[in-house]
């Protein structure tokens, strides 16, 4: 057996492989065979390959990249947002247990242990009780430093966190995006199955068939992808002509 016919009978397993496991294949894999399947079902048979392949290529590749936009959108929407609250809330803990710890240093340094004060100790004499001898059941010193300095910083480097994530979601808008591409994708999906079922506009053709119903339905999904493009080129026109309008403000 030649090299080309075991790769052939390999492509074909693995294809098979995936059609006998559909849970297999990805969310864009199976939203394609599902609608394949109704591409070349007998009903739509009087459509002619360039209608075939209008509605391959310009329906349902549409509908496959405007739901993978959404999900990944959906996806940075839903872990800056989370990350932001959970920061959001865990910043003031932070700040207040390290009050607290650094209450318990500022006690072991002030003298009110009934030793010296500690700013009259000498630096290099300096020293942090321990908890068996000056602060029995308390908090050890150096433990004292280590959490003081943890929530310290914790809080810092936890605070310019949320500060940069909510700066990159109103840059980017991600939740806009989401739904944005995720209503268009709906809008796609919604005229073709009322093309499909010659319904809704399309209820007119239901006597005559889908062939007549075609160009209607062709007319409608580029006015839906022209519609989402200058959208998309306003909204960057907008942002440009309201960052410039920013720039001659503060001159």
């Amino acid at each position: 057996m030649g090299d080309k016919q075991q790769i052939s009978l390999i492509g074909a397993n693995h294809v098979a492989t995936k059609l006998e496991h559909p849970a297999k294949l990805s969310a864009a894999e199976r939203t394609r065979q599902k609608y394949a399947r109704i591409i070349d079902s007998p009903e739509l048979q009087e459509l002619s390959f360039l209608e075939r392949e209008f509605l391959q290529q310009r329906w349902l590749d549409q509908i496959i990249w405007f739901s993978n936009k959404a999900k990944l959108y959906r996806d940075w929407f839903y872990w800056v947002r989370v990350t932001t609250i959970i920061g959001s809330i865990l910043v003031p803990a932070l700040i207040s247990l390290g009050s607290v710890y650094a209450h318990v240093l500022w006690l072991q340094f002030s003298g009110l242990n009934g030793t010296a004060r500690s700013d009259q100790i000498p630096i290099e004499d300096r020293t942090f009780p321990s908890t068996a001898t000056a602060f029995p059941g308390q908090i050890d010193g150096l433990d004292a430093l280590f959490w003081y300095r943890f929530c310290l910083f914790s809080g810092l480097g936890l605070s310019q966190l949320v500060a940069i994530l909510a700066a990159v979601d109103q840059l980017f808008k991600f939740g806009d995006r989401w739904r944005h591409y995720r209503s268009t994708a709906e809008l796609l999906k919604m005229q073709g199955w009322q093309f499909f079922e010659l319904s809704g506009p399309y209820i007119t053709y239901a006597q005559t068939g889908h062939k007549e119903a075609f160009p209607a339905f062709a007319n409608q999904i580029e006015e839906i992808i022209q519609s989402d493009v200058e959208g998309y080129v306003s909204q960057i026109a907008s942002q440009k002509l309201f960052n410039r309008t920013e720039d001659i403000s503060r001159r």
